[in-house]
């Protein structure tokens, strides 16, 4: 059965469908040996459902979307966190997704900083990456230079790459810029 779960999720993070799994599935299963079958960043949330960022992306279809990665142990990472909630309150009213992922960090700790950060209040989503260190994403790695930004237009296309820090002038101007669009 092991085998059969595995292969029907390795299918899933293989093609563009909606990957979100429920982990609790058969215990035996490990999620972190299917996340290594893939170059696919595979995620999971606060409710422990899987899902990959495509599929996120996706998901926001129709919003600007501000990614951020970041890691609990991750000094300057912590220190844009007041930054980035007032930037969500800024596009509180307008069509702007936050999202977080946090890369090579530990579950528990990352749910910790996500509480301390107010990540975990509906505003915004955040996310647990289960493979940052080997995924890709737009044939890049994700796994670097921490934090690092990224926003995607209404469409979903990757527009900035390494974008600013959040609530910086650059930011507020390049998400302004995609709104009207």
């Amino acid at each position: 059965m092991c085998h059969t779960i595995c292969a029907l999720l390795f299918a899933c993070l293989s093609i563009n469908v909606d990957t979100t799994q429920n982990v609790n599935a058969p215990q035996h299963v490990n999620w972190q040996e299917i996340a290594m079958q893939t170059d696919r960043l595979v995620l999971v949330d606060y409710d422990e459902q899987y899902t990959i960022l495509d599929s996120v992306l996706a998901g926001h279809r129709g919003k600007v979307i501000y990614v951020d990665f970041w890691a609990s142990f991750c000094a300057p990472c912590l220190k844009c966190m007041p930054l980035s909630h007032k930037m969500r309150e800024h596009y509180a009213d307008k069509d702007v997704a936050f999202v977080y992922i946090a890369v090579s960090d530990r579950p528990e700790r990352w749910r910790q900083a996500s509480h301390e950060a107010n990540l975990d209040n509906g505003e915004c989503q955040s996310y647990f990456a289960v493979n940052s260190k080997q995924a890709r994403f737009k044939n890049q790695k994700v796994y670097g230079a921490l934090p690092r930004f990224m926003v995607f237009d209404k469409q979903g296309e990757l527009v900035k790459d390494f974008a600013p820090w959040p609530m910086t002038k650059e930011i507020i101007r390049e998400i302004d810029k995609l709104l009207k669009k």
